[in-house]
């Protein structure tokens, strides 16, 4: 599990540098299945979003990446790990973080207490140098605890 952690902060890291680079400018959403995450590729001041969420036994494993452009000078995230309750996402737990970085990198683990059907969604503020902002939001897939 940890070489893994690994993998994916690696993985995230050299994505997220690359979406710096002049010229590389994109516009897609990939959704990742296998590893529960949903990736989004933004154009404008964030430049990448990634949710992911893991359940292994009742421990939630919980995962957010995000990056942004040159003109970014902090990012913070609301994450809320969510269970659906008769078709409703309700929040179970959530977590706040910030930095002046171009990137932030979010990882916690969660005892689940009861069965069910859970998510992530992570709300990205992008704080751009001349004050304004840029929100987006992004949810994992959905993993069942049994």
């Amino acid at each position: 599990m940890r070489n893994r952690k690994m993998i994916f902060y690696l993985t995230m890291a050299a994505m997220g540098t690359a979406m710096l680079l002049p010229g590389n400018y994109a516009a897609a959403k990939e959704v990742d299945e296998k590893a529960g995450e949903e990736i989004i590729v933004q154009s404008l001041i964030g430049a990448k979003q990634i949710a992911g969420l893991t359940i292994s036994g009742k421990v939630a494993e919980v995962r957010v990446y995000a990056s942004g452009q040159n003109d970014v000078k902090k990012i913070g995230i609301t994450v809320k790990l969510q269970k659906n309750e008769n078709g409703k996402w309700k929040d179970v737990q959530s977590w706040e973080k910030a930095t002046e970085a171009l990137s932030l990198n979010f990882a916690k683990t969660y005892s689940l207490s009861s069965k069910g059907n859970y998510r992530v969604q992570a709300t990205v503020t992008y704080y751009q140098k001349d004050n304004s902002k840029e929100i987006k939001t992004v949810t994992s897939s959905t993993k069942t605890y049994f």
